[in-house]
């Protein structure tokens, strides 16, 4: 996260020392440490929440798209079948005709 060597907290160390004295030191030290785990934590909480989003949204356009082609497909099935029950009329009507012409 920081990018922070040895010598920085050295420093750091040293003038949190000389500033604080030795007694408040480490409940400072402790209190620093809780306040950065909770950021830490945090940010991985909104981190994992962003992720969780971007897989939802993705998802739901791949949903979303499949819903299209099966449509598409549905209603190519549809006009198929609405043609092939045009044509079997046609033939059925052609056939009467043929029996009644053969009947006359």
């Amino acid at each position: 996260m920081f990018d922070v060597g040895f010598w920085e907290l050295a420093i750091l160390g040293v003038l949190g020392l000389l500033i604080l004295g030795p007694e408040r030191l480490p409940k400072a030290a402790r209190t620093i440490g809780a306040y950065t785990r909770k950021a830490r934590q945090s940010w991985s909480r909104i981190h994992a929440e962003i992720e969780r989003e971007l897989e939802s949204k993705e998802i739901r356009e791949a949903l979303d798209q499949s819903r299209e082609q099966v449509n598409e497909i549905g209603k190519g099935i549809s006009d198929g079948a609405k043609q092939f029950g045009d044509e079997l009329k046609q033939v059925s009507d052609e056939q009467r005709e043929r029996k009644s012409d053969r009947s006359e």
